[in-house]
């Protein structure tokens, strides 16, 4: 009679063990899902911005594009560490300044790339979005 008490026991000890451990597992697997879930909004939500040079025509022009999904609020363009408005290639005189851009869009600059004016080598990006306030992205320009 007493085995049957002790094993029973044991079955229990050992059903107790095994729910925790599932338990366990599957908190483990949600926390994970909603991990990737969060990821996946930050994303939905978040600007990327590149710039490079784009055949306009018979022009080269900066182009500066959102490959994200989120709207990109109050961006600066710096060429060579200096705004774009007093970089010497620079020839759009109007204030036409790109200060958003919305998902997957984009807007230009006209460059003046001569001999006789210094061919900008970096740009750099700086805006806010839905996810983060101080973005910056570096690129390297080549024609």
């Amino acid at each position: 009679m007493i085995w049957i008490s002790v094993i029973s026991l044991i079955v229990a000890v050992a059903s107790f063990g095994f729910a925790a451990y599932s338990f366990r597992q599957s908190h483990k697997v949600a926390e994970r899902q909603l991990e990737i879930e969060e990821s996946r909004r930050t994303e939905e939500q978040s600007a990327s911005l590149i710039a490079y040079f784009h055949s306009d025509g018979n022009r080269r022009v900066l182009r500066i594009e959102n490959k994200g999904n989120g709207k990109a609020r109050n961006i600066e363009v710096l060429l060579d560490e200096q705004p774009i408005e007093q970089h010497p290639s620079w020839v759009d005189r109007q204030p036409n300044r790109i200060t958003t851009l919305s998902g997957h869009g984009f807007g230009h600059y006209r460059l003046a790339l001569t001999r006789s004016s210094p061919f900008p080598e970096v740009a750099e990006i700086h805006w806010e979005d839905d996810v983060k306030k101080n973005n910056v992205s570096r690129n390297s320009l080549t024609i």
